[in-house]
């Protein structure tokens, strides 16, 4: 793993993208890790191992836990804990990329 402060990662940003394609870079601020770079491979690999989707074409509106919790159940439906986690875990987490200006 390639540690790097603030100013070494904007000065050598090219080199730390192509350092995070074989190991995160971590980079510091006042000598606390603030931030990691790391490969697409290597995010959607963590974002899988924790059941987390990610979507690179069509963002979607995440659903937040109070607009979950204030849908309505359809009439005849029973709602158990283990139906409300079952939606729970269903509920889309909005990750997205970075915006650079």
């Amino acid at each position: 793993m390639l540690n790097m402060n603030s100013q070494e990662f904007n000065a050598l940003i090219e080199q730390a993208k192509q350092a995070s394609l074989q190991a995160p870079v971590i980079v510091t601020e006042q000598g606390s890790p603030k931030h990691v770079l790391l490969s697409f491979d290597e995010f959607h690999k963590i974002t899988s191992l924790l059941n987390l989707r990610y979507d690179t074409e069509t963002p979607k509106k995440s659903l937040t836990t109070a607009e979950l919790l204030s849908m309505d159940v359809p009439d005849g439906i029973e709602v158990d804990d283990d139906a409300f986690d079952n939606i729970l875990e269903k509920a889309y987490i909005g990750l997205k990329p970075a915006e650079f200006d």
